[in-house]
């Protein structure tokens, strides 16, 4: 309950301090639907996972094909070779041509196994690749729930408080004089949300101003409105 003794001065501070509190519940209740939407850590550790499988099933492909190349080509080898020493060839030029073809295969199986090896090299990164960016990714999922539900809590918590202290500032502003308001809401609006400014010895907490000796002695006095020369907000004395 507001006290029906307050100045108008006194009724517009605590206005003001409730105000203040009003926006930082606004302020933190759009912040936190923002964080609630935003997904981007899960969907960058997903598209990251997808990449590493992607690039893990293209080097499965590329082994297994350079598997069977070599194999295919050990085995075209061991075929000529036991045609070269099985007896049936009888002419040198054959028999030549024969031992050229195994020669040139031993060279395609040499570089066909480097490439395989190159691979499997390269397979087995991505195979630790993959379990690593699956790792990654149910961790985000997990953490990405366990936000979701502190957000939420701590949504309800807001929302809870801002209900409680919407009529508080309502009741302030049903005692303040119509006058007194306008003046305050064009200051706040004006003044980035501070209507008031308190006293620091004898300067205006706002803006650090000095505050002539006679505006002093009729702030002390209570009689009426006293503004800062400087940035207009209206001035009170602290407690």
């Amino acid at each position: 309950m507001v006290n029906s003794n307050m100045t108008e001065t006194e009724l517009l501070k605590n206005l003001q301090l409730l105000d203040t509190r009003i926006d930082d519940l606004e302020n933190r209740l759009q912040e936190i639907e923002s964080e609630i939407s935003d997904d981007s850590e899960v969907v960058e550790a997903d598209n990251i996972h997808k990449a590493v499988c992607l690039k893990f099933d293209g080097l499965s492909s590329n082994r297994r094909s350079l598997e069977r190349t070599v194999s295919d080509l050990i085995g075209r080898q061991s075929s000529i070779n036991g045609r070269m020493y099985d007896g049936t060839i009888q002419n040198e030029k054959e028999f030549a041509a024969l031992q050229e073809e195994s020669q040139i295969l031993t060279q395609k199986i040499s570089e066909s196994e480097d490439k395989l090896l190159e691979t499997m090299d390269e397979y087995e990164r991505y195979e630790k690749g993959v379990e690593k960016s699956t790792l990654n990714l149910e961790n985000k999922k997990t953490e990405r729930i366990k936000t979701l539900d502190s957000l939420k809590t701590e949504k309800q918590k807001k929302n809870d408080t801002l209900e409680k202290t919407l009529p508080s500032r309502d009741d302030i502003r049903n005692k303040c004089n119509p006058k007194s308001l306008i003046s305050y809401d064009r200051l706040r609006k004006s003044k980035g949300g501070l209507a008031l400014s308190a006293m620091e010895s004898d300067l205006c907490s706002a803006c650090k101003v000095a505050i002539p000796s006679q505006l002093l002695q009729k702030l002390k006095s209570g009689e009426a409105f006293v503004h800062c020369n400087s940035c207009q907000r209206i001035l009170y004395l602290d407690d």
